[in-house]
C-alpha cells in the first residue's frame, strides 16, 4: 500500500511540475515570447535557489514564459557571450528577454538571487516596451 501511494504522489507530482531546461541551442529560444535566461555555475548555491524560484515561477506561468538555464562551462554560455551584450560578473544573473526575427533584445537584467515577488514586478510592469 505504502509503494502504492507512492507511485502516486511521484506520479501526480510530476504532472504538475515544471523544470528549468539547459539551453543548448540559441533556436531553443522561443520567439516573441518572455524568455528569462539563468546564467549559472555548478557549484554555487544560490544558483540553486535561484533554480527553485525560477521552477515555481514556470509552474505558476508555463505558458507565458519560457526559462530556460546556461552553465558557465557549456558552448552556449561563450556563444551567448559573444554575440550579445550579456554581462556577466558574478552568479547567478539572469535576463528577461524577448527573441524576434532572429535578434535577441534584452529586457531586464537581474543580478543575483531574486525572489518571486521582485521577478514578477517585472514581468507585469505595463510601461516596459
Amino acid at each position: 500500500m505504502k509503494k502504492l501511494l507512492f507511485i502516486w504522489f511521484f506520479l501526480v507530482s510530476s504532472l504538475f511540475s515544471f523544470e528549468i531546461k539547459e539551453l543548448e541551442s540559441i533556436s531553443q529560444i522561443k520567439k516573441n515570447q518572455d524568455v528569462i535566461i539563468m546564467f549559472s555555475t555548478t557549484y554555487c548555491p544560490w544558483c540553486h535557489r535561484q533554480t527553485s524560484v525560477f521552477n515555481e515561477l514556470g509552474f505558476k506561468r508555463e505558458d507565458s514564459l519560457q526559462i530556460v538555464k546556461v552553465n558557465d562551462n557549456s558552448k552556449i554560455y561563450e556563444e551567448l557571450v559573444k554575440k550579445y551584450p550579456f554581462t556577466i560578473k558574478y552568479f547567478p544573473t539572469s535576463f528577461l528577454i524577448n527573441y524576434e526575427e532572429d535578434d535577441l533584445f534584452i529586457i531586464h537584467e537581474f543580478r543575483g538571487y531574486q525572489n518571486e515577488e521582485s521577478i514578477i514586478k517585472v514581468l507585469d510592469d505595463k510601461d516596459r516596451f
